[in-house]
Order: C-alpha cells, then structure tokens, then sequence
C-alpha cells in the first residue's frame, strides 16, 4: 500500500512538472525575470550571463535569459524584451519518463525526425509553447523524454524580432551546431564533424547559415566555409547551401542536415 502511494505520488510529481504548457513551476517565458526565478526556486548552482543551472531530485533544469539589447545576433536575442527576462527553460529528466505519461493529446504536437538520427524525435506545440525532445524504439512503444523546453507561447510571437527568424523555421530542425567567437582551431572542428557527417548520410543537404550585421564579414565568412568544406573536405558542392541573413552586429553561424527532399526558403 505504501508503495503504491509513492508510485501515486511518484506520477503526480512528473505529470505536473512536464505538462504543464506556458509556465514550469510558475516560470513563464518572456514574462518571469532572473529575480522572479531566484525567488521561486532559489539561487543556481551554476550560472553565467545568459543561463542559470540549477539540479532538483528527478531533474537538470537550465533557464535562459535574454542579453538585451533586442534583436541582436545571440541565441538568447531573438525577442523584444529587457535583459535577464526569461527566453525559455530546458527540464532533463535524472530517469526515464514515457512521453505517453506526460502528455494527455500528443495530436496537438507537431512532430518531427532528426535527420541525423531517426531515433530522436521532436514533439512541439507552438500554441502552448512546449516542446518535447524523445527517444524513440521503432521496436516497441516506448517514447523516452530526453528534455523538455519551455518556450515562448505562439500568442507572443508578435515580440518576436523579425530578424531573428531562421530560414529553416518552417522546417522544424534541430540544428547541427552553433557558434559564435570561437577559435580558428574549434571552427574547423566543427566543420569537420559536418562533413563527416555529410559524407556518411548522403541524402542530406548540408545548410550553413550566416548571421551578421556586416555583409563584408559574412562574406568572407561564406567564402571561407564554402572553400573548407568543398576543396579541402571533398564536399561535393550541390550538397552545399551557404544562406546569409542580417541580425545583429555579432557573427553567429548555425548548421543544419536537411533532408534533401525538404526545401529551404
């Protein structure tokens, strides 16, 4: 009997901690500031400018703030909204949670595949502002949570910067990789691992994604990618988009493996 208490309890906890839409623990993206979220659940265990750390019992919690001023390059800029306000909350459950237990009507999420790797599987609802990162057996039902991001509600979205929107927003992926001021050494790292990715799923696209306030800079940003992936990593260049788009003064870069049946705008 007391087992099965705990169990209730159990079930309770993470069914309040993971379905809730729009708001974890009081929380609300664009609403809730660094102070509202120290008051609620305390101070970090880790932080730095732009994100605090925190570790409860059953899960990793991650809340990101946003950098001000609005509409720059950085991930945590792409909204119209003062610095240290909250831009989204990342949950990363200890143990396994079946995604069947945490959400009542998944018909209400819109679901994508990773490209790069068809087990994981992405679950959002731009509505409510949630979105599920899964782990999925195609050999049995099982649905394993590996993270939950709390996001800006879709009623919201009219904060949102318009040069801060993605040209794979539509697609629904995930990027690759991120990156901005890294060293010489990481950038081609990074660009490495693209290709030898690229060279072993070959229906794939390869999508590089060129941030900048300075059309100089990203393009010899572009030219140098193009030439490192094409002439020194054998990309082969029909399998090579290189997009440029104007957002902030800073250089940031995304990555992207797009299906090549998947057209981007």
């Amino acid at each position: 009997m007391a087992f099965r208490c705990l169990l209730v309890v159990c079930i309770t906890l993470l069914g309040s901690m993971y379905s809730s839409a729009k708001d974890w623990r009081g929380i609300i993206p664009l609403s809730s500031s660094r102070i509202d979220v120290e008051r609620i659940i305390g101070p970090p265990k880790s932080q730095g400018k732009l994100v605090s750390s925190y570790e409860f019992d059953i899960e990793f919690v991650d809340v990101y703030y946003a950098s001000g001023p609005p509409c720059g390059s950085g991930l945590t800029n792409e909204w119209k909204v003062p610095r240290d306000i909250v831009v989204s909350v990342r949950v990363i459950p200890k143990k396994e949670a079946n995604l069947g237990a945490l959400v009542n009507d998944i018909s209400k999420y819109r679901k994508t595949t990773d490209p790069t790797d068809t087990r994981l599987v992405y679950y959002f609802s731009e509505e409510e502002g949630i979105r599920y990162t899964v782990r999925e057996d195609a050999r049995s039902s099982l649905q394993d949570v590996i993270s939950v991001d709390y996001l800006p509600e879709g009623s919201k979205y009219h904060l949102k910067c318009s040069t801060a929107m993605s040209p794979v927003a539509s697609l629904g992926l995930a990027p690759f990789e991120r990156y901005s001021n890294v060293s010489a050494g990481r950038q081609k790292a990074i660009f490495d691992n693209f290709a030898i990715q690229l060279d072993e799923e070959k229906q794939l696209t390869g999508l590089v994604i060129i941030y900048s306030g300075s059309h100089k800079r990203a393009s010899r940003t572009a030219q140098w990618i193009h030439n490192y992936l094409v002439n020194v990593r054998g990309v082969e260049p029909d399998r090579l988009v290189i997009k440029r788009a104007k957002r902030g003064n800073e250089l940031s870069v995304e990555l992207y493996l797009v299906p090549r049946d998947r057209k981007v705008h």
